[in-house]
């Protein structure tokens, strides 16, 4: 079995059996001479590192392919030309494959250095709050309050001088027509108040000024005598 032989067995195994990524497909593409798909694709973060780390270490012949690998674009020649460095980094911060930790920060700022993601920036962390300007500018502004209802103003009546709230109506009614809706009809005072549209007390006591008294038993209006006294 020669060399080629056994690297492709071996990339077939860690393709089958191990953790593959994007970035990792890429280092495996290049050392078979396969067109890669996704050429662009570089470590851009710790996992990405770790999963190319795990295939150098199950196929160490990959790493011959470091050469070709520094050709697909600028970012795959700058991680190349410190790959060691960045290895040793991550190895030294959490082990290989996340043994020691699940957290690499360190490695990750130096990955953001080589590949000059944020030139100005190195140590940008996205976790951190949003500016104070752009959560205003993203909070609701409050609605204002609604103003007040004015309070109603009280107009005098045209009959007896008597301050009203605006809006009152008064209601006019008269004698006769309860006494006859009452004794030749057969309605109830109760009925007559709500046909009208007042209380049956403002009924009673209109009648009493008429000099009329309601007989409730005998469902009955008749003229209140001066002897007695009156009653409902």
């Amino acid at each position: 079995m020669n060399a080629e032989t056994d690297i492709k067995n071996n990339v077939l195994a860690w393709f089958i059996n191990g953790e593959v990524g994007q970035s990792s497909k890429v280092m495996a593409a290049v050392a078979l001479d396969i067109p890669a798909q996704c050429g662009r694709c570089w470590p851009v973060d710790p996992n990405d590192l770790n999963r190319c780390l795990l295939l150098l270490e199950r196929v160490p012949a990959v790493r011959g392919a470091f050469p070709r690998l520094a050709q697909l674009s600028p970012q795959w020649s700058a991680l190349i030309a410190r790959w060691d460095e960045l290895a040793a980094r991550f190895v030294a911060e959490v082990g290989l494959d996340w043994c020691r930790g699940t957290r690499a920060p360190d490695t990750y700022r130096l990955m953001r250095r080589i590949l000059a993601v944020v030139p100005a920036k190195p140590d940008f962390d996205w976790r951190r709050p949003a500016p104070k300007d752009l959560v205003a500018r993203l909070k609701p502004k409050p609605k204002p309050a609604p103003a007040p209802a004015p309070e109603p103003v009280p107009e005098e009546s045209e009959g007896k001088k008597k301050k009203t709230l605006p809006g009152r109506r008064r209601i006019i009614w008269a004698a006769d027509d309860v006494v006859k809706m009452i004794n030749e009809d057969g309605y109830r005072m109760m009925d007559c108040a709500r046909k009208i549209g007042v209380s049956r007390t403002c009924l009673l006591l209109g009648l009493r000024r008429h000099g009329l008294r309601y007989l409730s038993k005998e469902i009955k209006v008749v003229p209140i005598v001066k002897s007695q006294s009156p009653s409902q």
